[in-house]
């Protein structure tokens, strides 16, 4: 097991396979590394991925406090440059496009582009066009995990059964999402949630210059779809990939389009001269 000191007292759990362009994957909330083993699979035979725990989850340290999108941002960003990475391609999903956002506006140069995987500018906002996680995802999970209501592990199954997938995958991949989901205590992630609830990157988008794939499900119930959209009239170097067939899991339902897709983009960044962003 490999592990990265990113500030006193915070090492972050990571998995590294592979050579050539690098790839750092950010999982989203009620997830870990473990998340993105179907893309690293693959995509480890050509280039370099890096996966990694969120502090406080999986198998990283969990510390009394400073579960916030700044710490998410700095551990990010530490982990690129202390392994070395050049022009690497982050690649988010969800509420983990947060702090992969906000380190490409910390560190552009350290950037060669930009994977958002379900994701939008901001954290939530009125159905007005312009995305983020739904109305009815999110007073439908608050009620789910309020202390009076269903029990965690009862409203992590839930959600997998109602926002996660278009199709149902089977039992085996709602047991496998359900052990993620409970590697995060849910104080760290009611803490992560609550910071990232003012997250809104809407007046910045049009400083990204590096490459950026959209990547998302056009029945998505939980981030809306034109979030998506949004971003990808906001962007300049932007390409929407918009996936049919997936409600919230595009990277497991249409796997195979999925990593494709992935491995197309890494050779644009590739075949980019180096220069730097921002």
């Amino acid at each position: 097991m490999a592990y990265l000191e990113t500030s006193p007292g915070i090492s972050l759990f990571y998995e590294d396979f592979g050579e050539g362009q690098p790839f750092v994957f950010t999982h989203p909330g009620t997830a870990t590394h473990s998340f993105w083993q179907q893309q690293t699979a693959v995509l480890a035979q050509e280039f370099r991925t890096v996966t990694y725990d969120w502090r406080g989850v999986g198998r990283s340290a969990r510390p009394r406090s400073g579960y916030t999108l700044r710490g998410l941002t700095e551990d990010l960003l530490a982990l690129v440059e202390k392994l070395g990475l050049k022009r690497v391609i982050l690649v988010s999903h969800g509420v983990g496009t947060h702090p992969t956002l906000s380190a490409y506006f910390r560190r552009p140069d350290l950037v060669g582009g930009l994977v958002l995987i379900s994701g939008a500018p901001r954290y939530g906002g009125a159905d007005d066009g312009e995305g983020g996680l739904s109305d009815d995802f999110s007073k439908w999970f608050a009620k789910e995990l309020d202390s009076s209501g269903r029990i965690c592990a009862q409203a992590y199954a839930n959600l997998y059964d109602r926002y996660n997938f278009l199709n149902d995958p089977g039992p085996e991949v709602g047991q496998w999402f359900l052990n993620m989901a409970l590697e995060t205590p849910l104080y760290v992630l009611n803490t992560y949630l609550a910071d990232m609830r003012g997250s809104d990157f809407r007046d910045r988008l049009s400083r990204i210059s590096c490459p950026v794939l959209l990547a998302q499900a056009r029945q998505d119930r939980k981030q809306r779809y034109e979030g998506a959209v949004y971003m990808a009239r906001h962007l300049p170097n932007a390409r929407l990939v918009t996936f049919e067939h997936s409600s919230h899991m595009p990277h497991i339902e249409e796997m195979v389009r999925f990593n494709e897709e992935l491995r197309s983009f890494a050779r644009q960044v590739e075949a980019q001269p180096a220069t730097v962003q921002g």
